[in-house]
């Protein structure tokens, strides 16, 4: 369950962003759920937890990247860049047909 406070902060961010504007989030990743840690108050949310806090925002992934070469005892670190525009489908590699393909002419 996403918190009332965590998608009213990252919706507000929303607000501000122009026609083709990315917001990036750099965060502690969670393998699932969240992890709460009482010392420093602090919440690391799991991938798929982001995902639906993203979606109940209005926002999309533009892009996605793991951090590389971080130490196993600490979180993963993943990055977001994200809009408030659909992502476009024409990025996508279109499947080859066969009427492309060379041949021999006979």
């Amino acid at each position: 369950m996403l918190t009332e406070a965590a998608s009213s902060s990252t919706s507000t961010a929303t607000v501000g962003l122009k026609p083709g504007g990315l917001f990036v989030l750099k965060e502690n990743i969670a393998r699932t759920g969240f992890v709460l840690d009482k010392e420093d108050k602090s919440i690391t949310r799991s991938d798929s937890y982001f995902k639906e806090l993203f979606k109940q925002c209005g926002l999309h992934i533009y892009k996605m990247k793991d951090q590389k070469e971080f130490p196993d005892e600490l979180f993963a670190v993943k990055m977001y860049a994200l809009t408030t525009e659909m992502p476009r489908q024409g990025n996508r590699p279109r499947p080859k047909r066969a009427t492309n393909r060379p041949a021999i002419i006979r």
